[in-house]
């Protein structure tokens, strides 16, 4: 085994403690030396950390060396940090350790006057940063991203200070910023630089300018040059392949071609969701229904319902700001209905932003009006309608809303929308908001052209009211909309503090983990916005700002668990009326899974009804917190924000609010999402107080400081500001297609990012939803569009339908539509989960297929909790799996996908047993989520990095399948596909994922191209510049010949593969053939419509053969596990009568193939008018796109023309005149590219960190 490595480093003089870091478009200089000051001394003046004053602090010593003509001079205030504490037993290890990086002095009034003191805290994340230097991964992230999101700064350079390991660090955040970075200079005058690059587009055109000067840009850091293409299996089926595939491609031209010649004719997917056929009977108890006419005359909205009518008669849009508990939402769609302002036989639709809400809503209206819930009044939610008829009172969700507008824009038969708790400003209500202005604008400016004129109202609590009637000024005649202010019936709600929790608990504050926060609040609230200033007080409380001002901790850790549960049983003490139930507000499932097994291992269990509260639960069991506990019992709810709004639970007199909410944040400009724990805004609070003292007095504990409470913000970021735009991209067009997504969403309320849009329809294009070129909806995009669920999943229900693999596959959507089902362990456990993992997973490196077998098993085990509990699972989400499962299902059967198929869910599932075509499926549904693996070129390090397709360097979630995996175990699979990432301690995480081959990915890819090797330049197939090795090294053989090869391009230039010229066109037309079959199976709206024995191809390329028994093959493996999952009959695929071939006595070597040239198929004898119109028919089908991925090679070859008729014209007659000037230059070149030095000193040596006894080096990994 070998030792343990450490980083050594020359001491660096200087002239100064720490130089700047220079950002040159705005001259304003990042200090380090501040950054210093800001991370220790600053902290401990807010109170973040606490120190201990024992022995003097250590101090850095640097000779004396001039940096300031790099950096200029930098005036440095001594921090004055208290002492620390070092244990005897490791004082001297880190006395030893500091002295790597200067001479360690003790402290005496005559120390040198550029000393830096050295602080050390308590907290071990900062422990870690002290003992490396200043500098963490995690404040490095912070740094970067503190200069990509100053619009000023343009370029940022990093002093020579930093280590190699350091430097790395900022290569590899970099990389996921889309920036250009380079360090350049030697040993102790290393600078690193970094250049904001521009956007998507310009990047593309940068590159295609430099091919044309005859430099190849690298689109990943990963091996770019050309690499062996593992295509054993493939040559050895090559013949029956071939067979197969012929007839399909015969058929694929001539339908190609009859379509350009038909006139248009577009089917859509009709996605139905019936309600009830006729109204439910049944009537309330008179003296039910009395009581309830009497409560609801006694509500402040029902007492305005006047003034609300007279209101919205002479108005098109109507504001009501509404406090908590005035009844806005149950009353006035009602007296709107009742008071016959619009016809009796128009709809008045409610939306609500959460499924829960409109059903508990709809419920309590329909008993008030004396009915069966689907009478007069109903709800609608995805996979759930319960409407009639009869039904003229509509809740429903703002999504559902949003797919009406699809199939019915001019929203005949309804006369009113009203749009509820704005204030939340989630993505689809801000959407929503936007398209009904649209709406009303229209409406005037057309008045004919509807046949009914819809009205508005928008419904909030009282925040934000002046911002949203300025929204809808313009519908309005210029003047604002009217505002009907009511206040709210709440009974008296004392709030308390953390003060006070701490004092009834007799807990110290070290309790509260969200503790260290209150600085960052503080630090918010008092944030210089002023970034004009131009002085380096504004640029230094930015970066502190951007260093402290987030938290991307888990939310789960942050949760006071002990502080609630002794307040639960406080309050349970104190309070001797069983009646008063208590709810709890938690940001997550997983804190509310803590608290309530804490609960439960409690000797207070037995007096109290636990219920939970949160999405992932159905329609019936989130019901059960609004009935009455079992008497001698209290009922405690722990719920997620889902109950912050219109969701009234009557017994409730006590409310604990964690103050803390779990969110995902987009960050934009670098297209990653973290996942964040950040403190609620007041808004929250307000409606989290509102929930007590809804029918009595009731009290509110908020687990902040009070002093800090009143520091929150007024309200959170508007969701359209941070969340990805996919799928609201693609219902833009959907309704608009006319406009380009980037135009429409500019008219929001509050308009999203650029980059936010730009990334998104780069997203859609890429998968296939809009066209590459002029932003237009595809057959596919407009399916998916029908579709309530996100376009990847959608995309993934409908290849699944063609291929045969559905229910399989559906399991895997209902995975990714929600949880993991593996529970996240206990340190003890790790391991034992981890060996439980790989047993399910058994070597196919796949999340998808590991969770697929272990629902199945759990099914077959009649979902037996011993069984989840085993294998490390939740019972709960399996069952939530299980929901979604059958309603996905059910969606699918109820489309027109399978409407001309006697048996649908036998047609749509006849090869469930088959992995490849699951994988294969899941794989081009997920595209563009795929990531290549890559390892070290100069270290025998078998542990592979990986690299996303858009050059952003991840790691795989530590409870994934592919976790802590080698080179040994990815054997051929050089890709990686996932459903999601995020940042995870400024780490880039990829969750759900599955490793494939090269093979399968040629299949699924958005440009795939093929050349000659005799063809392409020497620079396209080597990558001297990369650090990372070839997985697949090419070397021509002795018995190849360059000119009977062929080199793939997956998409443009980011992966090449060489392979011979047969192979490289079977692939090719297989992946055409899929391509082309699947459009048409989609614009047909008929899964049948793919071929059967086109299916069999696949499974052959893939490696999953038919047979008896599904099993992963590899001839050149012997040993490989074989693998069979399912008990389902594969039916027996259809041949294709080949004249005298016989399949079955087919020789597997290459020569006995059919002969192929490489000028096959390649003239279409299409015009282009004619590939136009089977490009508006069927998208940009692969067939019509075959160089489509050449462009840079285009460009550089083009380059290469041009160069060569300027040398003609330099060289003239005699061809050998060279002008001064550009030998000059040459000359120029050189010596510039003498004085950088290479980026591999940035990463000779791995440094590792580990306290005495703890160091264990995986031989397998070194």
């Amino acid at each position: 085994m070998p030792g343990r490595r450490t980083h050594k480093r020359n001491n660096h003089p200087a002239d100064f403690a720490a130089p700047p870091l220079n950002t040159i478009s705005t001259g304003y200089p990042f200090h380090v030396s501040q950054l210093q000051q800001m991370l220790y001394p600053g902290a401990v003046q807010n109170g973040m950390f606490q120190y201990v004053s024992q022995t003097p602090p250590v101090r850095y010593v640097f000779t004396q060396r001039n940096y300031s003509s790099a950096f200029g001079n930098v005036p440095v205030d001594h921090p004055q940090g208290n002492r620390t504490t070092f244990s005897s037993r490791n004082q001297m290890d880190r006395m030893r350790h500091e002295s790597s990086r200067g001479m360690i002095v003790n402290q005496n009034p005559f120390q040198e006057q550029n000393s830096v003191p050295v602080t050390a805290v308590a907290n071990s994340k900062v422990s870690i940063c002290n003992e490396e230097g200043v500098w963490t991964k995690k404040n490095l992230y912070a740094m970067v991203k503190a200069f990509v999101d100053d619009p000023n700064a343009e370029e940022m350079s990093f002093p020579p200070t930093l280590s190699a390991a350091e430097r790395h660090m900022v290569h590899e955040i970099a990389l996921n910023f889309n920036l250009h970075h380079r360090s350049a200079g030697c040993k102790s005058e290393r600078v690193l630089t970094l250049k904001k690059i521009g956007s998507i587009k310009n990047q593309e055109k940068d590159r295609e300018i430099a091919a044309l000067n005859g430099d190849r840009v690298k689109t990943i850091d990963g091996y770019q040059g050309a690499q062996r293409l593992p295509d054993e299996y493939i040559k050895s089926r090559m013949n029956e392949i071939s067979l197969l595939l012929g007839p399909f491609l015969r058929k694929m031209y001539s339908q190609l071609k009859a379509t350009a010649a038909k006139p248009l004719r577009n089917r859509h997917l009709v996605v139905v969701q019936p309600g009830l056929k006729k109204a439910p009977q049944g009537n309330a108890q008179n003296q039910r229904y009395r009581e309830l006419q009497e409560f609801r005359r006694s509500l402040p909205s029902y007492k305005r319902r006047d003034e609300i009518i007279n209101a919205l008669k002479q108005n098109n849009v109507l504001i009501v700001s509404g406090d908590t508990g005035c009844g806005k939402t149950t009353q006035i769609p009602q007296i709107l209905y009742d008071s016959e302002v619009f016809q009796k036989d128009l709809e008045i639709i409610c939306t609500q932003p959460r499924r829960i809400s409109a059903l508990s809503v709809a419920q309590r209206v329909a008993e008030e009006r004396g009915e069966t819930c689907g009478n007069s009044c109903g709800y609608i939610i995805r996979f759930d309608n319960m409407t009639s008829p009869s039904t003229k009172i509509v809740y429903m969700t703002t999504g559902i809303l949003l797919r009406r507008l699809h199939t019915d824009p001019q929203l005949n038969g309804v006369s009113c929308i009203i749009v509820d708790e704005v204030h939340e400003r989630d993505v689809e209500t801000d959407f929503c908001l936007l398209l009904l202005r649209d709406r009303l604008i229209e409406q005037q400016r057309n008045n004919q052209l509807y046949k009914n004129h819809v009205k508005v109202v928008v419904m909030s609590a009282t925040v934000q009211i002046e911002k949203v009637a300025s929204y809808f000024v313009c519908v309005c005649g210029g003047k604002a909309p009217p505002i009907i202010s009511i206040p709210g019936t709440l009974f008296p709600v004392e709030e308390c503090f953390l003060e006070e929790a701490l004092k009834w608990t007799h807990l110290p504050p070290s309790a509260v983990p969200a503790i260290s926060m209150l600085a960052n609040v503080s630090e918010k609230k008092s944030k210089n916005h002023n970034s004009e200033d131009g002085n380096d007080s504004s640029i230094f409380e930015k970066i502190k700002a951007t260093v402290f001002g987030e938290t991307d901790n888990d939310p789960e850790v942050l949760v006071p668990y002990d502080l609630i549960f002794k307040l639960i049983s406080y309050i349970h003490a104190s309070s001797h009326d069983l009646s008063e139930s208590i709810l709890v507000f938690l940001p997550g499932w997983a804190s509310i899974s803590r608290v309530n097994t804490m609960i439960q291992r409690s000797p207070i269990a037995r007096e109290l009804s636990v219920l939970q509260l949160h999405s992932s639960l159905t329609a019936a069991e989130q019901q059960r917190v609004f009935y009455r506990p079992p008497k001698r019992f209290r009922k405690i709810v722990l719920s997620t924000n889902i109950a912050e709004a219109s969701v009234t639970i009557d017994d409730i007199v006590y409310v604990i609010d964690s103050c803390l909410t779990k969110g995902t944040s987009y960050d934009a400009r670098g297209n990653t999402s973290v996942l964040k724990a950040t403190f609620i805004s007041k808004a929250n609070g307000m409606q989290r107080r509102g929930r007590a003292g809804r029918c009595r007095a009731g009290v509110c504990v908020h687990l902040l400081p009070r002093s800090a409470y009143e520091k929150l913000p007024e309200f959170l970021l508007p969701e359209i500001m941070r969340s990805s735009l996919e799928d609201v991209c693609l219902q833009v067009k959907a309704l608009k297609p006319d406009e380009v997504c980037a135009k429409v969403l500019s008219r929001a309320m509050d308009p999203p990012p650029a980059d936010s849009t730009e990334h998104a329809v780069r997203f859609l294009k890429d998968m296939g939803a809009f066209t590459s070129e002029k932003e237009q909806m595809t057959n596919l995009g407009r399916a998916l569009s029908k579709l309530p669920i996100h376009p990847l999943l959608g995309k993934m229900l409908l290849a699944a339908a063609c291929l045969g693999v559905l229910e399989p596959v559906v399991t895997i959507a209902a995975y990714l539509s929600g949880k993991s089902p593996f529970i996240k362990p206990l340190p003890h456990q790790k391991n034992a989960m981890r060996n439980a993992v790989q047993s399910i997973d058994n070597g196919l490196l796949s999340d998808h297929l590991s969770v697929m077998k272990l629902f199945d098993e759990w099914k077959k085990s009649n979902c037996s909790a011993d069984y989840a509990m085993q294998n490390f699972a939740d019972q709960t989400v399996l069952r939530s799996m299980d929901r979604i499962r059958k309603q996905l299902l059910r969606l699918v059967k109820d489309s027109s996908l399978l409407r001309k198929v006697e048996d649908p869910m036998r047609m749509a599932s006849r090869h469930s047993s088959n992995l490849g075509l699951i994988r294969l499926v899941a794989l081009w549904s997920l595209y563009p989520r795929i990531a290549s693996v890559e390892y070290r070129a100069n270290r025998n390090r078998k542990r592979p990095e990986i690299f996303c397709w858009d050059n952003k360097v991840a790691q795989c979630a530590m409870g994934s399948a592919l976790a802590f995996k080698n080179r040994d175990d990815f054997r051929d699979r050089a890709f990686v596909f996932y459903h999601e990432r995020m940042y995870l301690e400024a780490n880039l995480t990829v969750f759900d994922a599955s490793a494939v081959t090269p093979v399968e990915v040629a299949l699924c890819l958005r440009e795939f191209a093929l050349r000659p090797l005799t063809d392409v330049p020497p620079a396209f197939l080597t990558d001297d510049e990369s650090k990372m090795a070839p997985a697949f090294p090419f070397v021509l053989e002795r018995e190849e010949e360059a000119k009977d090869l062929a080199v793939l391009f997956f998409d443009g230039d980011k992966k090449l593969y060489v392979t011979s010229l047969p192979v490289g066109l079977l692939l090719r037309d297989v992946r055409e053939c899929m391509d082309y079959y699947l459009a048409l199976s989609i614009k047909e709206v008929r899964a049948d419509l793919f071929p059967e024995d086109l299916i069999r191809v696949l499974a052959y390329v893939v490696g999953y053969p038919f047979s008896d028994e599904v099993s992963a093959i590899d001839n050149n493996t012997s040993d490989k596990p074989v693998v069979t999952y399912g008990e389902e009959e594969s039916l027996e695929p259809t041949t294709i009568d080949c004249g005298s071939a016989q399949l079955n006595d087919i020789s597997g070597d290459e020569d006995d193939a059919p002969e192929i040239f490489m000028e096959d198929f390649e003239d279409l004898q299409m015009t282009e008018e004619e590939i136009q119109r089977a490009i508006t028919v069927f998208g940009e089908l692969a067939i019509l796109n075959r160089q489509g991925g050449l462009r840079l090679l285009g460009a550089f070859e083009k380059g290469v023309q041009l160069r060569q008729v300027e040398a003609d014209l330099i060289r003239g007659p005699e061809g050998d005149f060279v002008s001064e000037e550009r030998e000059q230059k040459l000359r120029d070149e050189d010596a510039k590219k003498s004085d950088e030095c290479d980026d591999e000193e940035d990463e000779d040596d791995d440094i590792i960190i580990a306290k005495a006894g703890e160091l264990d080096i995986d031989d397998n990994e070194y």
